[in-house]
């Protein structure tokens, strides 16, 4: 099934989802089965925007739809084994514009290749083989929303210790696992509103790292640790170049009187 010039608009006429081209190459007969197999999803020239300026994001009228009581009967998600082999995306861009929190995100793809050796949603299983991603571009821009303090979470002070009985990141528990993910010619970007110029030496509130390219093995994602081996070179805007750094990755959160997150780095040069 191909899909050409797909568009959503939000119920403020702007858009919401556009995509030049949706490709789907599912099982025959799937409306039939139990068991669906998606062999291939493909995703050409996209752009979704997601949209708020107070709490309500401007696709929740679509997900107040989807979730209203059906009047058949249906079958039940955890009845339908639903697997996927392989992704192909070609020029997406993702923008979050979140006037609420004061933060926006954008990520953009020339390309990305994912080729899985079993995604099942029924399993809470994700084992891919490789991911190769070209030319990805990752922003992050913070400053004062309009969510008032009062209405702000509070900081959590519970002591957790990757405790798989309270996980964080991962409450669905999937067990997580890529072979190998390659990076190529990527850039990042973590701004934070100034009423100033960037230093022009390393400056923490404008973080612009460009030319990285990254190879991620062994990646694995299980309750709330994220492990992998890594070899990475950038450029940062101030000079600061890294040519070349391999080390070995776990991560996991730890909440202890609000701080949170561990991070752990080993030098395997």
């Amino acid at each position: 099934m191909v899909l050409e010039g797909t568009l959503v608009n939000d119920q403020h006429n702007d858009t919401l989802l556009y995509a030049g081209a949706v490709k789907v190459n599912i099982t025959d007969w799937f409306f039939l089965k139990d068991r669906v197999v998606l062999s291939y999803i493909g995703l050409d020239d996209a752009l979704i925007q997601l949209k708020r300026i107070d709490s309500t994001w401007n696709y929740r009228f679509l997900a107040d739809y989807f979730s209203s009581p059906q009047k058949k009967e249906v079958k039940k998600k955890d009845d339908i084994d639903l697997d996927l082999d392989k992704i192909e995306f070609r020029n997406v861009k993702l923008k979050q514009v979140d006037g609420w929190r004061g933060e926006n995100m954008l990520l953009q793809l020339a390309s990305m290749d994912v080729g899985a050796e079993e995604i099942n949603l029924k399993k809470r299983i994700a084992h891919i083989n490789l991911i190769d991603i070209d030319n990805p571009v990752f922003s992050i821009y913070n400053y004062d929303g309009n969510r008032p303090d009062s209405l702000r979470p509070k900081n959590d002070t519970t002591t957790i210790i990757n405790d798989p009985k309270h996980l964080r990141w991962n409450v669905g528990n999937w067990d997580i696992a890529v072979n190998r993910l390659t990076l190529n010619k990527g850039t990042f970007l973590n701004d934070v509103h100034t009423d100033r110029k960037p230093y022009p030496y390393f400056d923490g509130n404008h973080i612009l790292f460009s030319e990285i390219n990254a190879v991620l093995n062994k990646i694995a994602f299980k309750q709330d640790t994220i492990t992998a081996n890594i070899q990475l070179a950038a450029k940062e805007r101030s000079g600061l170049v890294v040519k070349k750094l391999n080390a070995r990755l776990t991560m996991h959160r730890v909440i202890v009187d609000g701080e949170d997150v561990l991070i752990e780095f080993r030098d395997e040069t």
